[in-house]
């Protein structure tokens, strides 16, 4: 039989090693290296020029932090709902052609209200689950105790009177005794 060549396995193995930390590396950096970016939200077209702007300029990048990224979908978001307030009133009103101050005002406090009934109500639903959870807990720890109050009792109440004294030495014998006694009186006067 031939047997393989042991310096040609251990340059296969050392190759192999190599390879392996090279794509390890490679790995690692890549990770340390790339952040995970979150992408732009949908910037509204608001009727008002500076609006758009201010949007444009804080919202319309990709974002390499989670908060920013967030709080830049929220910011557009109550924007695209006060747009899309804005625009059914217009709608309604026939006045599609030219930019209404009062229309637009009337549309950001109806998202406000809406966002303040939408926080609130869950605040409220939050706090009734937790009302909910504190009732399970709390009748389930009283049903635990009176539980183990009626098995206290019932210890009490089933111990075996006529059971044998477990009591050794000089002190066990003078209380067998005097159980013994008092048993023998208590039964004489039965």
């Amino acid at each position: 039989m031939d047997s393989p060549d042991i310096s040609a396995v251990s340059e296969d193995i050392m190759q192999e090693a190599s390879n392996l930390k090279d794509r390890a590396s490679d790995l690692i950096e890549t990770t340390i290296s790339s952040k995970k970016t979150y992408p732009a939200p949908s910037i509204p077209k608001t009727p008002s020029r500076t609006i758009n702007q201010m949007l444009s300029t804080r919202c319309d990048h990709t974002f390499n932090n989670p908060g920013k990224a967030a709080l830049a979908y929220m910011v557009c978001g109550v924007f695209t709902g006060i747009t899309f307030i804005y625009n059914q009133i217009m709608t309604r009103t026939g006045q599609q052609s030219t930019a209404s101050h009062r229309m637009w005002c009337i549309s950001c406090g109806v998202v406000s209200l809406g966002i303040v009934l939408f926080c609130t109500l869950t605040y409220q639903l939050i706090m009734a689950l937790s009302f909910v959870l504190h009732g399970m807990l709390y009748y389930s720890a009283m049903l635990v105790a009176v539980a183990g109050i009626g098995l206290g009792v019932s210890g009490i109440v089933f111990f075996d009177k006529d059971g044998q004294s477990t009591a050794t030495g000089k002190i066990g014998e003078k209380a067998s005794a005097v159980y013994d006694s008092v048993r023998q009186r208590s039964t004489h006067q039965d």
